[in-house]
């Protein structure tokens, strides 16, 4: 799901929002806030800094509310799969490029969204996404290498792919379960996930499949994580079956192509529009 993303930058601000949503089971879209479009011609050196980007973009997509076809990252846009999706979190941070010599600069704003799909009470599908602002002044600094392109394939993971693995280059996606009951591994973002579904009597899943990738390219970075709940019931499967890749039934193998396949497509359509490679 959302892995703990290692970087060589530091995190000077941290912001959350929460807003009102509709109750589970509302299948009407919700009314859009009327919003300021992210304008990064701006510049950082007139009126607006990295944390007016960040504000400016939770004002973009204000918790609870549902729409669909693309998420916008200032100029730049994300297809969003079909259907319509509902924020649940919306996470903003600068980060600071570390010098030699010790000193620091703020060098960019990263934003975190994420999104659901429900059938009354019931997750069926939910995307995590992290991007970095295009503004005017972002740093090109190098990333160190995220956990996909190191990690070695476990006894949930179903599929793996490792394009380029070097600190300025990085195109890796995974195909694997995610236990959201593991705290730890979900992170800040996905305890944030959990905590909203659970006070909006929605049914938290158990366990997801989950495709993940993350492709950077020196300052830049985007990364997903889409992932289909094991106990949607339109889908026929239970957390309670064994979900290790050695143990999987037809109907099982299914879901986790379904989620490569899905996941793999949306990697490569983004890694052209955006420029990653």
């Amino acid at each position: 799901m959302y892995r703990s993303w290692c970087t060589v930058l530091l995190c000077l601000a941290l912001f959350n929002v929460v807003h009102a949503e509709n109750a589970p089971g509302a299948n009407a879209a919700s009314a859009q806030p009327e919003r300021v479009r992210l304008n990064s011609k701006t510049g950082l050196l007139g009126s607006k800094t990295y944390i007016d980007y960040v504000t400016d973009f939770k004002a973009w997509y204000p918790i609870g509310l549902t729409f669909n076809g693309t998420v916008e990252f200032d100029q730049r846009q994300f297809p969003l799969p079909a259907g319509d999706w509902t924020v649940m979190v919306t996470r903003g941070r600068v980060v600071s490029a570390q010098y030699q010599d010790g000193t620091t600069e703020p060098s960019a704003a990263e934003v975190t969204l994420a999104l659901f799909q429900h059938d009354g009470p019931h997750i069926t599908k939910w995307l995590f996404l992290q991007s970095r602002l295009p503004t005017p002044k972002r740093s090109k600094t190098w990333f160190s290498l995220h956990s996909i392109c190191k990690d070695s394939p476990g006894e949930t993971t179903f599929a793996n792919q490792k394009v380029s693995v070097t600190e300025d280059l990085q195109y890796c996606g995974v195909a694997e379960l995610d236990d959201i009951r593991d705290t730890a591994k979900i992170g800040p973002a996905g305890r944030d996930a959990v905590a909203y579904l659970a006070s909006r009597q929605y049914i938290v899943p158990t366990l997801m499949t989950t495709h993940s990738s993350i492709l950077t390219k020196q300052g830049d970075m985007l990364f997903i994580a889409l992932s289909y709940n094991t106990d949607a019931p339109s889908l026929g499967l239970s957390s309670t079956q064994n979900w290790q890749t050695p143990q999987l039934n037809e109907a099982q193998k299914k879901r986790y192509q379904a989620i490569n396949d899905e996941g793999s497509a949306l990697q490569r359509k983004l890694a052209e529009a955006w420029g990653f490679q």
